[in-house]
């Protein structure tokens, strides 16, 4: 989904940062900034990310990797689109908004692991549900918008900074 301005695109790669932490890929990147082209170009991703394959390992075990990659991109997708639409946008969640961030997934998940949209559909729906739940929540908004205003001012947050403004958000 591309982004309509600066500010947008804050929105979108916070949305995502807290995406990392929330499905427990903190230990995966590196750092967020805004000087990338699209959204995951604005994540410092670790190796360890795009190792899902190795020839070394039976297959089983790389498709599953591939998998629970497709799974955390899926949801970064998802968490970028939400947090955009209802934090910046300060918009309900529609169906619009749902219908094309599953079509998004569909095609990701077709490309990179063969699954067809009802192997897609559960996944995304839970997925979906959660996110729509964490990005409504007052807290959340208020961490979202305190890393979209370090972003404006620094243009890019380091692993560890990003994880102390996160902490608010740990019980």
């Amino acid at each position: 989904m591309k982004y309509r301005d600066e500010i947008d695109k804050c929105y979108g790669v916070a949305g995502m940062a807290l995406g990392l932490s929330l499905f427990n890929a903190e230990d995966k990147f590196t750092g967020i900034t805004l000087d990338g082209e699209d959204g995951f170009d604005c994540i410092g991703f670790t190796p360890e990310y795009y190792l899902f394959y190795n020839p070394s390992l039976p297959a089983k075990v790389s498709w599953r990797n591939m998998l629970n990659n497709f799974h955390l991109s899926m949801a970064l997708t998802m968490a970028d689109g939400i947090c955009r639409h209802v934090v910046g946008d300060h918009k309900e969640i529609d169906h619009q908004l749902k219908h094309r961030l599953y079509r998004i997934s569909c095609e990701e998940g077709k490309e990179l692991c063969q699954l067809e949209a009802d192997e897609v559909e559960e996944v995304f729906n839970e997925y979906f549900s959660y996110l729509s739940q964490v990005f409504n929540n007052k807290t959340v908004r208020r961490v979202v918008k305190s890393i979209r205003d370090e972003l404006i001012s620094s243009r890019s947050i380091a692993r560890l900074d990003l994880l102390d403004m996160l902490a608010p958000l740990r019980h």
